[in-house]
This record gives C-alpha cells, sequence and structure tokens, in this order.
C-alpha cells in the first residue's frame, strides 16, 4: 500500500512538474538591465501589454517594474500567440516613451540591454527569440528617418503647395517623385534588414515584420494625403488623388499569414487609406458610415476584414472621413453577425451600449457643494454628458468647438443642459479644470467622481471609460442619441435641434 501510495506521489508530482513545465514554455520571459554597470538606473519601466492589438483602448495592460539586483524583470501572462508590448522609461521627471512597438511570443527568452543617451533610449538585444526584436528596432529607426525626410520636404515646399500656379508648373511632379523616391530608397533598406537579420526566423514571421514594421508606402500616402487635403484646386486635387489610389498596396499582400490578425500599424494604416480612398473616388466628398462598412465587408481576407470592421467601431482616427452616422447601429448589428476572429466579439458587443435607442445607466455624482445629482433627476431634458479630466488636450479641445460653435444655440433653451463629470481624483485638481474655463462653464450642472476617477464602479462597470474626453448626447426620455466621437459641430448641433423637436433621429 506504501508502495502505490508513493508512486501516486511520484506521477501526481510528475504531472504537476509537466504542467510548471508547459505553463513556462507558454510564458514569455523578458528581462531589461542597463549596458554597463554605471548607467543610472530608471526609477520604474512601464511595460503596456496588449494581448490582441484592438485598439489602443482595449485590453491593455500597464505593468510597472522596479529594479531587483540591477535588473528588472517583466511578468507577463502566459501566451498562446504573439502579443504588443510598448516600453517607457522613467527618469525622475523625465519619461522616455520608445518609438514604435514590439512583438513577444510565447517562447520568448529575451534580454534587453539598455542605453540612455542624449535623451533617447538605445536597445540591443539577445537570447532566444531575439531576432525580430533586432529586426523592429531597426526598421522603427529607418521609419522615424523617413518620417522625418518626408516632412522636412513637404515644409520645404508649404508655401508652394498653397499657391494657385502649383499645379501649373512641375513642381508638384518634382515633390511627388521626390516623396515617391524616399519611400522606395527606405523600403530597399527595410528589405536589407530583413535580409541581414532575418535569416533564423521563419517566412511567415519575417511577413509579419514586411506588414507590421516596414511603413514606407503608407507614411508615403500619409504625406500625399496631408497634400490632398491642402490643395485649394480642383485639377491639383485630382492629379494628386489619382497617384495616391495607384500607390495603395493591396491588401492581398498579407494573404493567408496567420499572424496578421493580431497586427496593430498594418491595420491601422490600412483603415485610413481605405477611408481616404473612398473620399477621393466620392470627388473630396465625405462618405457615410453605411459606404466605409460595406467597403470592409467585401475584403475578401476574413481575419484582415474583421479587424478592420472592428477598428472601424472603436478608433475615432479610421472615421475622418465619415460625414453620416445614422447606419452605424444596423452596421454593428451586422457586423456581430459575421467577424469570425473571437476575441473581437467581446468589444463589439460592449458598442451596443452605445446604439440608439439604449438605456443610459444611471449614475449619481456630487456637485461642487456635495449635493448628489443623479441623471434621474434630468428626465425631460435632453443633455451631453462630457467626461473629461485636468490636462486632457482633447478634452479641451472638444469643449472649445462645442462652446463656440454648438452651445450658443441652446443656452438660452431650458430643455437643454450640458453634464460635466469631472474623473480627477482630488477636489483641488477638479475646481482647478472648472474655474480655467478649458473644460466646462460654472453654468453647466458640475460633478466629480471622486477618488476612484475614471475607475469609479458605475463608470467602469457600465460605460467601459477607457478614454477621454467620454461624449453621450441623451434625449429627454434618458435614453441615448449618439456617442460623440468625431461627428462635426453642425451634426452635434443638428441632432440637438431634432431631439428638442422630439422627432425620432434616423
Amino acid at each position: 500500500m506504501k508502495k502505490i501510495k508513493n508512486v501516486l506521489l511520484f506521477l501526481l508530482l510528475g504531472i504537476c512538474s509537466v504542467t510548471a513545465q508547459e505553463t513556462a514554455m507558454k510564458k514569455p520571459i523578458l528581462s531589461l538591465e542597463p549596458t554597463a554597470s554605471n548607467e543610472r538606473m530608471p526609477d520604474s519601466i512601464i511595460v503596456i501589454f496588449r494581448k490582441n492589438n484592438i485598439s489602443k483602448t482595449y485590453d491593455s495592460k500597464r505593468i510597472t517594474i522596479k529594479p531587483k539586483k540591477g535588473v528588472y524583470h517583466v511578468d507577463l501572462p502566459a501566451l498562446d500567440h504573439i502579443a504588443m508590448i510598448d516600453l517607457v522609461f522613467y527618469y525622475g521627471t523625465e519619461i522616455i516613451r520608445l518609438e514604435g512597438h514590439y512583438f513577444v511570443a510565447p517562447s520568448d527568452k529575451v534580454k534587453i540591454l539598455f542605453q540612455k543617451k542624449q535623451g533617447a533610449i538605445l536597445l540591443d538585444f539577445s537570447g532566444k527569440g531575439a531576432d525580430k526584436y533586432t529586426i523592429a528596432y531597426q526598421m522603427i529607426a529607418e521609419n522615424s528617418n523617413l518620417w522625418t525626410n518626408l516632412n522636412n520636404s513637404y515644409f520645404k515646399f508649404g508655401k508652394k503647395i498653397m499657391a494657385s500656379t502649383f499645379c501649373d508648373s512641375k513642381n508638384l511632379d518634382t515633390i511627388i517623385n521626390e516623396w515617391n523616391d524616399m519611400s522606395e530608397t527606405s523600403m530597399l533598406h527595410h528589405e536589407s534588414i530583413l535580409s541581414k537579420d532575418g535569416q533564423n526566423i521563419d517566412t511567415e514571421l519575417k511577413n509579419f515584420c514586411r506588414a507590421e514594421f516596414d511603413s514606407s508606402r503608407s507614411m508615403l500616402l500619409t504625406i500625399l494625403w496631408r497634400l490632398y487635403c491642402s490643395t485649394t484646386t480642383q485639377e491639383c486635387k485630382i492629379r494628386i488623388g489619382n497617384f495616391y489610389l495607384s500607390k495603395i498596396p493591396s491588401v492581398n499582400l498579407v494573404s493567408k499569414n496567420t499572424l496578421i490578425k493580431y497586427s496593430y500599424n498594418f491595420i491601422s494604416y490600412k483603415g485610413r487609406e481605405l477611408s481616404n480612398e473612398l473620399d477621393i473616388r466620392n470627388g473630396s466628398k465625405k462618405h457615410s458610415f453605411k459606404q466605409q462598412y460595406d467597403a470592409l465587408k467585401a475584403i475578401g481576407l476574413t481575419d484582415v476584414r474583421d479587424r478592420l470592421i472592428a477598428d472601424m467601431f472603436m478608433n475615432p482616427e479610421v472615421r475622418t472621413g465619415i460625414n453620416n452616422f445614422t447606419q452605424r447601429d444596423s452596421c454593428l448589428k451586422d457586423a456581430l453577425k459575421i467577424v469570425n476572429l473571437s476575441f473581437l466579439l467581446t468589444p463589439l458587443n460592449k458598442q451596443l451600449l452605445f446604439t440608439e435607442g439604449s438605456e443610459i445607466y444611471n449614475f449619481s455624482f456630487a456637485d461642487t457643494s456635495g449635493n448628489l445629482i443623479s441623471l434621474n433627476d434630468l428626465k425631460g431634458k435632453v443633455f451631453l454628458i462630457d467626461f473629461y479630466g485636468e490636462g486632457c488636450g482633447g478634452c479641451a479641445a472638444f469643449y472649445k468647438q462645442f462652446k463656440d460653435n454648438v452651445f450658443p444655440e441652446f443656452s438660452e433653451d431650458p430643455r437643454f443642459a450640458v453634464v460635466s463629470v469631472s474623473v480627477d481624483r482630488t477636489k483641488d485638481r477638479w475646481l482647478k479644470a472648472m474655474n480655467s474655463g478649458l473644460y466646462t462653464d460654472k453654468h453647466h450642472i458640475n460633478l466629480n467622481t471622486g477618488s476612484l476617477g475614471v475607475k469609479h464602479p458605475m463608470l467602469w462597470n457600465y460605460y467601459k471609460i477607457t478614454a477621454i474626453p467620454f461624449l453621450l448626447l441623451v434625449n429627454s426620455d434618458g435614453k441615448l442619441i449618439a456617442k460623440i466621437d468625431n461627428q462635426s459641430n453642425e451634426q452635434i448641433s443638428a441632432m440637438i435641434r431634432r431631439a428638442l423637436n422630439n422627432k425620432i433621429l434616423n
């Protein structure tokens, strides 16, 4: 009997040991340490971990690491696929955020040596899986050089670009060809990096690095789009637009690459490029939400299609060309039927919270006098809820536009109200923001979430606020009219006007 027990104990320990080894194989090992022993140590390093790279505001986890015996050990979760990390170094009040991002794989055992030099962080990589970090590091530097050169050239020609005679001369061809040559040269440099440092990685990972980190063509398209938007003559727009369309890389370049569903740069650039393409083909007229959705839905590669569709709902940057959001909700419901990537379904379902007609979750927060104000107290009014924070540039930018271009029409209407909710964690900071006039007005309904800030359970559990400003327009029945992200001043005014007149929004 004792022998049987010993055998069982041995088997149990063996199972535990195997399980631990399997978990360790899926748990990346990542450490950072200074190049030299006399190197100044950062107070801390922040690793921003994104498991699926859905967007900047989804599935992000901040990992703060402190040195132990001169080494910063990163405690990453177990993985079954590649995931993205950003690195931020904190030296007292000096914060250095590294350009670009890196991909960590389940079996990585990588040591990163760092050196602070002239306000920048230099990196060197070694260990199992280090090749892809080295490739990314060099390709990010190449992208940075290209972007600097493109911008310098753009501003060099800035005055000529705005001149009406610009398109009548050879200047336009000269500058476009110059930018194209820069882009083509950069692509050759990227290929050289992949050839030299990608010998030990498989073809699929190499192609993923090419799609994710070679931004030569996308940066050319970005600067061309800036030129397209800044020109005033139709002839000039047509010539630039045609060149833009000729340079859009085919989405089929990433066909059969199973890693592309975890990309970030590729999806972000591709979404904006397809949106810009619609504008150009529409003769510079902004398109509807459904037009953009239908264009994405038609993409044959399902992983890329699913990521681009999800990005359209969750990333305001890819919706800048849209001028009509009325069909957003029907598109969202359709997307939930066709999207196959399971990790996208939860964040897409969260978007249903903000479909037109959904009930707004009631919250109660204190005003400056300590009185609790509830959303239920506002039934019968049309109101805008504006979650903001002191020091938030986007919050100040929105409020200035709203104050100057939207609010004056409704400021004397007792049926309309603005509920400004500060997510600042201290009352002093809240009052400072309120009194500055940059984010709100003393005549609005001013509330504060208290010491928990945006992590207050009422907001975190229901509203899922991950970025500010966060804006909701609510009708007199306490139901959502729209979540405001990049709608124009005219569109916001029209929605308020129609809600006050009790007209159904289409």
